[in-house]
């Protein structure tokens, strides 16, 4: 089956940008084809503004966030438990700039397996993820504007 990702570039999305890759828990093959196609591994930026900012491509964003990023510690529910994950701390700067940015039409959490969800875990993460995105999605400008 192929990974998200290829499938939304067999959709015909021009440019994708993979943050948080890891090569201990994603196949070769899979990344070897995303770069093959467009693809582009990029780290995650040390500054949550780096959406607003740039080095991404110009124009409107879709922005998946995969519930594997997260530390196996943290995110037990998830297809590829990551060793080396990321922390809460580390990531919701990040998803909250999402939100905020006026470029993010789109947004989806992906990754979530409840058949191995130790206690409802990730999807309480999966929960917090979504929860900070609207917190994001309620700073934008033009909501603040419009209010006034």
């Amino acid at each position: 089956t192929p990974c998200p990702s290829r499938q939304t570039a067999q959709s015909g999305v021009k440019r994708l940008h993979l943050h948080g890759y890891s090569p201990f828990v994603n196949s070769r093959e899979q990344f070897t084809w995303f770069q093959k196609h467009g693809g582009r591994l990029d780290p995650l930026q040390a500054e949550p503004d780096a959406l607003q900012t740039d080095p991404l491509p110009a124009g409107d964003l879709f922005v998946s966030f995969d519930m594997d990023v997260f530390d196996a510690g943290i995110a037990p529910g998830v297809s590829a438990m990551n060793p080396q994950g990321k922390t809460v701390a580390e990531l919701m700067p990040h998803i909250r700039a999402a939100g905020a940015s006026l470029r993010v039409k789109c947004f989806d959490i992906m990754e979530l397996n409840p058949a191995v969800d130790e206690a409802g875990r990730t999807a309480r993460l999966a929960s917090h993820v979504f929860l900070t995105f609207l917190r994001g999605l309620s700073d934008r400008s033009t909501w603040r504007t419009a209010a006034s």
